[in-house]
This record gives structure tokens, sequence and C-alpha cells, in this order.
């Protein structure tokens, strides 16, 4: 398989597991709606999915590319992470 199909597949792969987590979401915040609040489940998702990314930068040795990042980069990160929820 050439590369710029490879990439498409994996394009793909995303988009549709993407949009289907995104479209059970609403199920899991009925099921769930009796022992927990929208906000700790959104936060428990940021944190699953921080984690999930975490550990995948790990696991292709890629994690070191955050030590490159100067305290304005991180600055520029938090606030960009804050400030971009629509």
């Amino acid at each position: 398989m050439s590369g710029s199909m490879r990439y498409f597949c994996y394009g793909l792969f995303f988009s549709f597991t993407t949009v289907l987590f995104w479209g059970l979401i609403p199920i899991a915040l009925k099921v769930s709606g009796g022992f927990a609040d929208p906000v700790t489940l959104t936060w428990l998702r940021f944190s699953v999915s921080g984690l999930i990314v975490l550990v995948w930068q790990w696991a292709h040795g890629r994690l070191h590319e955050f030590l490159h990042l100067s305290r304005m980069d991180w600055v520029k990160l938090l606030l960009t992470g804050v400030f971009s929820y629509y």
C-alpha cells in the first residue's frame, strides 16, 4: 500500500472512530445521568483521552518531544485549551 493511501485509510479510521464516539456521548450521558453530572463526565472523558494520548506518545517514542517546549509554549497550550472551548 502506498504512503498516501495508507494515510487516507488512517484518516478514514480516525474519522469513523471520532464520529462513533461523538454519537455515543448522548447515550452515555443518558445512562449515567443518575449517578454523575455532565461536568464530571466531561472531565472524566478528557482525563481518559489525555492518558490515552500520553500512552500513545510513549509507545511510539515521541514523548521526549514535549521536553523541547519552552515555558511560553506551555502557557500558550494551556490558554488555548482553556479558552478554545465552544
